[in-house]
């Protein structure tokens, strides 16, 4: 009977950083991150382990890895050949159990010691989708008392048809990995887009809503459409949701900036947050910009003078119709508790 020894990560460790490549910012002097290479890509965790049993004659091992102690919600690795894997998309900031399990079909041979580790605070936390690009979670920032907004409620990414198209693993791991219920598509403000849905719609809602970005959202012909998203989001049977337009940069980038703003994040993670999309393929972006400097000073004429950032978009929001309840809901929601 085997024998099974994990070795890493190490018992009690700490991840590297879950992305593959290391943001250094963006200035007013940075030149153009060319070539226009894919960036936007995680770094896995990888797992080893080692069998007194020599490979082959149908020996098996199932790697299991949890956030909870019991294992009852794991992500599984199933029937492996070799006594190592790698596996991404693991949640920042998380304490994880994992365990291996060595077996000949259905025969149970041994069962590891359970180990933890935690991954790395740094985010983003990418998601590699093929066919499309840009997909990262909306989670994992901290809010002004150091909580963190939850992660794996909403993504954000490109498109996923048209000049981008998601192949069915991409598809795969956006309903079954991440089990996205709402695909909440903004394009169509464009005249050269034609959205349509993508995944499957047994399994996946699809919701078209024409959106505008930056200091569009303050005029008439925007005002609409972020209404409608922030309905949306708060409907709890909307989760967990998929948020996207053309390049997932402008009318993303401006629909996930005031939904974290009005959870609590600061300005400083806003705008990080907003420049990542640089590391896609879709487009470089800097939040000194005249574009996003016009949304941020749009949003003060909603709000007293001195007025932190979340009250400016809470008070924006308000004026849309957007409910204090439907506010309440979100927090609730997509803060930690």
């Amino acid at each position: 009977m085997p024998s099974i020894s994990l070795i890493s990560p190490p018992n009690g460790s700490t991840s590297a950083p879950l992305q593959a490549f290391t943001w250094e910012g963006l200035t007013d002097e940075s030149p153009e991150l060319t070539p226009r290479l894919e960036r936007s890509l995680p770094r896995p965790i990888s797992f080893a382990w080692s069998s007194s049993e020599p490979e082959g004659d149908g020996l098996r091992y199932d790697l299991l890895v949890a956030a909870d102690g019991d294992f009852s919600r794991a992500r599984a690795l199933r029937d492996l050949i070799k006594p190592a894997a790698d596996l991404p998309h693991l949640f920042v900031d998380t304490r994880y159990f994992w365990k291996v399990i060595a077996r000949r079909g259905e025969q149970m041979l041994d069962e590891s010691p359970v180990w933890t580790f935690r991954t790395h605070p740094e985010l983003p936390r990418w998601i590699l989708i093929p066919g499309t690009t840009n997909v990262r979670d909306v989670g994992g920032w901290r809010i002004g008392d150091g909580r963190r907004v939850r992660q794996g409620l909403i993504y954000r990414s490109a498109e996923l048809n048209t000049h981008l198209q998601v192949t069915p693993e991409g598809a795969a791991i956006l309903q079954d990995e991440l089990g996205i219920r709402t695909d909440l598509d903004l394009r169509g403000i464009n005249g050269d887009e034609n959205p349509q849905p993508a995944l499957d719609p047994g399994r996946v809602n699809w919701v078209n809503m024409k959106l505008v970005a930056y200091q569009e959202i303050f005029t008439e012909r925007g005002q609409p459409g972020i209404l409608q998203a922030f309905q949306v989001l708060a409907d709890l049977a909307a989760y967990p949701v998929l948020v996207h337009c053309w390049g997932g940069a402008d009318r993303t980038g401006t629909l996930v900036f005031l939904l974290n703003a009005l959870l609590g994040v600061e300005l400083p993670d806003l705008a990080y947050d907003y420049e990542l999309t640089s590391y896609s393929v879709s487009a470089l972006r800097r939040s000194s910009s005249p574009e996003f400097q016009a949304m941020l000073e749009g949003l003060k004429a909603f709000a007293p003078a001195g007025a932190s950032l979340q009250a400016q978009v809470e008070a924006y929001l308000a004026s849309l119709g957007v409910t204090a309840e439907q506010m309440a809901l979100l927090r609730q929601l997509l803060v930690e508790s």
